[in-house]
């Protein structure tokens, strides 16, 4: 063996061949490894992202919708470095836009924008089956209402005062027309003798039918 050694042409020839293994681990390395921008290799990889809002595309303003889910999940794939930038608050998923679409029952399909190049994404669901219709945008001022009982005996019930005074509320027009009247109620939980302020009150709004 140690003569084997001394033989330059056998030396010469091992190198070769350890060169050679070399060269085909590395190149077999390299091909697992993509390089983004700035050059730095990272690994092709997928990554499930879960609960993506979901942004509403109109370009007429016009549209209310309802029957719209909240979220859905997105599939990507592409280099592990990019994917650990993207989350549930940077990918944008909206929409097709509704304006030139038909009021009543469609199905509207989800795009996902503003995404990498070298990252690929399906979204679950595609598309879902959603509820057109004109939308409608109204102010209403609102009414005080409040208990007699909490007033103590000898004293009456001052000057009540609600901030804000009024509410914007935007909905179909269907829904919006039936609106007859919207309220604040105020109860407390003992009798008041002097001026006092209650904050959260909430705001009930009913039709003519007092539903």
């Amino acid at each position: 063996m140690e003569k084997w050694l001394e033989n330059k042409y056998i030396v010469m020839i091992l190198s070769l061949i350890l060169a050679i293994f070399l060269t085909s681990f590395v190149y077999s390395r390299s091909n697992s490894l993509t390089t983004n921008i700035n050059g730095v290799a990272s690994v092709t990889t997928q990554k499930t992202v879960t609960e993506v809002p979901i942004s509403i595309k109109d370009s007429s303003n016009s549209k209310y919708v309802s029957g719209l889910p909240e979220y859905v999940t997105v599939t990507l794939e592409g280099p592990r470095n990019v994917l650990a930038q993207l989350t549930n608050q940077t990918l944008n998923v909206q929409t097709q836009d509704l304006a030139d679409m038909q009021n009543g029952k469609v199905n509207v399909t989800y795009t996902l924008s503003d995404l990498p190049s070298d990252v690929s994404a399906t979204i679950k669901p595609e598309t879902s089956e959603i509820v057109l219709s004109n939308k409608s945008t109204k102010t209403f001022d609102v009414a005080p209402l409040v208990d007699k009982s909490i007033v103590a005996d000898g004293y009456v019930m001052g000057t009540v005062e609600v901030s804000p005074s009024t509410v914007t509320i935007t909905g179909s027009e269907e829904t919006i027309a039936k609106i007859k009247t919207v309220s604040a109620t105020i109860t407390v939980a003992s009798t008041k003798t002097e001026t006092f302020t209650q904050d959260n009150v909430p705001v009930i709004v009913k039709d003519d039918k007092n539903n």
